[in-house]
């Protein structure tokens, strides 16, 4: 019988297929390349988000600050631009719609969604904020910077200065009250001799109830502005910026001119005459103004771009030893390291506490109250980061505590870590044998177990000597004899006569002897 004959192989219908699943993994792995490499260049440097919403009276009104939106689009930001007409919507189905929100409409109503109650909510949520402010500004502006610590009273009409203005215009103020707060504004801004800002709108106060490191100033109005008025009981200091930072981090800028950040007062020289007499009357001109340096100082601080402080690096370990432990000892040495990092210009920096600041970096360990709250000191810094440590003793309480690292400072964005760990007494084996408190009472129980062992002793080996009795007592028991007992005669008792002599046994014990009558009372009962 033949072999049968083999069938001729069919071509494969699956290798195109392959082929075209193999060219469409490349161009995937191919767009996914490309996207890693072009998404750096056009992310923001912001650590919150990229998109920003440009609150404006028109949007047609964004030419006039085409300079402040060219410099957030160089740096990665995707800026959308409405009017309060149109109720942009800030939340959606409860999740953020915008990172960040720059109000430059004030003399628009805000509602809906940019009203008071949403934008306390936004910021709740994380969100920043740039509210500018103007002459004729709403009460829905007044209320939410109200609700920020910062109080605007009157709002008719712009601030004037008569000493540290243009001599043209008492309105257009030439203000360089800058804070000493690097992290806010650079320090080259503050030095003698450089451009001051160029200013025009209305002063605002920070109310007494605000805390410092909640709200404070940016830039301050010299003491010879006019025209301001706050409500009663606000801080006589005018302010003309201030800054706003919550505890959860986000943070807003409250401007009182609109018109500070607009192309026109970017390129304004500026011009001050102060009114003295002819022969002090002094006249200083800049070629420009800080405005433009001064906004995106100001942005760049609002929109997390600088001052951003974290702690990639916790770690704490018994003295002499590496590793970190959930439970110590009490009076146990602790040793507590943190590492700091600053971001500042799309990068990340060591953090040092400057030597003037009267905030340094606390570590405290608290159960309810703090029993522990001690400095950190610098040990060494890397290229990106800086390490501070602390040797400390750990209370003589045990229970749960929270071991926290604290730093707040003006301007820099809160530092606040904790960890639980447990802290338990002594064990049994593990209390000191001798304490040199107690040695008195020591030397007081050795002495009287010796004492007693010596009494003792003594008692033990002592001899017994029985005491001889003397003639006069035997003498004296010989006379004794029992005590006479009444006697029953013819139905009558008859008793011992009372005369009867008693004998002395030496003992004051007397008994009556017994005579002769004694004797005939014995004969005659016995017949």
């Amino acid at each position: 019988m033949s072999a049968p004959c083999s069938a001729a192989p069919r071509p494969s219908r699956r290798r195109p297929l392959l082929a075209t699943f193999s060219a469409a993994r490349a161009v995937i792995l191919v767009a996914l390349v490309l996207t890693l490499v072009a998404v750096p260049g056009a992310q923001a440097k912001s650590l919150t988000g990229d998109r920003v919403l440009a609150v404006l009276e028109s949007v047609s009104d964004k030419a006039k600050y085409s300079q402040l939106f060219k410099s957030l689009a160089d740096r990665g930001f995707q800026i959308t631009f409405k009017d309060p007409s149109t109720s942009p919507a800030l939340f959606e189905f409860g999740i953020r719609t915008h990172d960040h929100a720059l109000l430059l409409a004030p003399t628009k109503p805000l509602k809906g969604d940019l009203s008071p109650q949403s934008l306390v909510s936004f910021m709740r949520a994380g969100g920043n904020l740039l509210v500018a402010l103007s002459a004729g500004t709403t009460d829905s502006h007044k209320d939410f910077v109200y609700e920020l610590g910062i109080d605007v009273a009157d709002s008719t009409s712009n601030v004037r200065d008569l000493f540290q203005a243009d001599p043209s215009d008492p309105t257009l103020l030439a203000a360089n009250g800058f804070t000493g707060e690097e992290a806010l504004v650079p320090a080259s801004m503050s030095q003698a001799g450089a451009a001051p800002v160029v200013y025009k709108g209305i002063a605002h106060a920070i109310v007494p109830e605000a805390k410092h490191n909640i709200v404070f100033p940016i830039l301050s109005a010299s003491p010879t502005v006019t025209g301001a008025k706050t409500s009663e009981g606000a801080a006589n200091k005018l302010q003309l910026v201030s800054g706003v930072q919550g505890t959860n981090g986000a943070r807003a800028v409250v401007v009182g001119s609109v018109d500070m950040l607009t192309d026109e007062f970017f390129a304004k020289q500026v011009k001050i005459n102060k009114p003295l007499p002819p022969h002090l009357s002094t006249s200083t001109s800049y070629p420009t103004s800080a405005n433009k340096a001064f906004a995106t100082e100001l942005l760049k601080w609002a929109l997390h771009e600088k001052s951003v402080v974290r702690i990639p690096r916790f770690s704490h370990h018994k003295l002499g030893e590496t590793q970190q432990l959930d439970m110590y000892r009490i009076k146990d040495t602790l040793v507590v390291n943190v590492t700091l990092q600053e971001y500042h210009d799309d990068h990340w920096q060591p953090y040092l506490v400057p030597a003037s600041s009267s905030s340094p970096i606390y570590f405290s360990a608290k159960m309810l109250d703090p029993y522990i709250r001690q400095p950190m000191s610098l040990v060494f810094t890397t290229a990106t980061t800086a390490t501070y440590s602390l040797s400390t003793t750990l209370p003589d309480t045990y229970g749960v505590f929270t071991l926290a690292i604290d730093h707040v400072r003006v301007g820099l964005s809160p530092v606040h870590h904790d960890e639980l760990v447990s802290i338990r007494p002594f064990r049994h084996n593990e209390y000191p044998r001798w304490l040199p408190v107690a040695m008195p009472y020591y030397v007081a129980s050795v002495s009287q177990m010796f004492a007693s062992v010596v009494l003792v002793g003594l008692w033990i080996t002592r001899k017994h000597v029985p005491a001889a009795a003397s003639g006069a007592d035997k003498k004296a028991d010989d006379k004794v004899v029992d005590e006479p007992k009444p006697v029953v005669a013819d139905g009558k008792v008859a008793a011992a006569s009372a005369s009867a002599p008693v004998a002395d046994r030496g003992d004051g014990d007397a008994s009556p002897v017994v005579g002769a009558g004694g004797k005939a009372q014995r004969r005659k009962r016995k017949n």
